[in-house]
């Protein structure tokens, strides 16, 4: 049976795409990533790219940073926490003085960023915001990959990088703990409740689209292509749109 069925419905049984469209998705990526081609970028809708960065060209001090997890004397203490609803996203900073808001900030981000993103960000807002302002804080985060990630040496992301630039930057005045999500944390529950909203209504941030939004609409893409291609597909010829036959 299977010698007299076209590689077409073989393909679609099988769940992988045609070669000559994989092959159009690598090059895309390659195309936008590597060389930040910008008529791919406006085709794909993905904005302003993070990119990697070479670890040569990066001051260790910045690749490897100390965080202590509680620092004495501080003002505040501040919860923070992303979320993504749909295709929304956003993140909350909720500073508390004396186990009471002080101040909360909301952040919307693009459709294209994730959620581990808005997590990084948001802890990247507070170290600014105590920077700025010469305060000593205390921050809270339910991300354990957030923290981990500050701590790695490994990460080439130039949006990586600069969150652990801000860090070493803030000296010994930043403390970062992570808290277990959903177990009743009066802060961490705010944070929680306010990054929902930010997806719809806090303020716009322009934070880089990661890699992982380049390959999600670069694959949605194929698939859609190959959608295309089924349904114009001729069983009698074996062929599908755009494909000529052999001399």
């Amino acid at each position: 049976m299977y010698r007299t069925t076209s590689t077409q419905v073989l393909g679609v049984l099988a769940g992988i795409p045609p070669l000559y469209l994989s092959a159009k998705a690598k090059f895309q990526k390659f195309q936008v990533w590597v060389f930040r081609s910008s008529e791919l970028c406006r085709v794909l809708d993905i904005g302003e790219l993070d990119h990697f960065v070479n670890l040569s060209s990066v001051p260790i001090e910045f690749r490897i940073i100390g965080i202590k997890p509680q620092i004495e004397n501080s003002l505040f203490e501040v919860y923070t926490d992303g979320s993504r609803i749909g295709d929304d996203c956003g993140f909350s900073v909720c500073i508390l003085k004396n186990e009471h808001p002080f101040k909360i900030f909301k952040f919307k981000l693009s459709k294209n960023n994730t959620v581990f993103q808005a997590e990084l960000a948001a802890i990247n807002f507070a170290v600014r915001w105590a920077q700025e302002n010469g305060f000593k804080i205390n921050t809270y985060t339910d991300s354990q990959s957030s923290i981990e990630v500050l701590w790695s040496t490994r990460p080439r992301s130039a949006f990586v990088i600069e969150a652990k630039k801000n860090f070493y930057l803030a000296g010994n005045s930043v403390g970062l703990t992570w808290v277990k999500a959903h177990v009743g944390d009066p802060g961490n529950e705010l944070a929680d409740h306010h990054a929902k909203l930010a997806t719809t209504d806090g303020e716009n941030m322009n934070v880089q689209t990661p890699l992982y939004g380049v390959k999600f609409k670069i694959t949605k893409n194929l698939m859609k292509d190959w959608q295309y291609n089924w349904e114009n597909y001729d069983s009698d010829s074996g062929r599908g749109p755009g494909l000529s036959c052999p001399a």
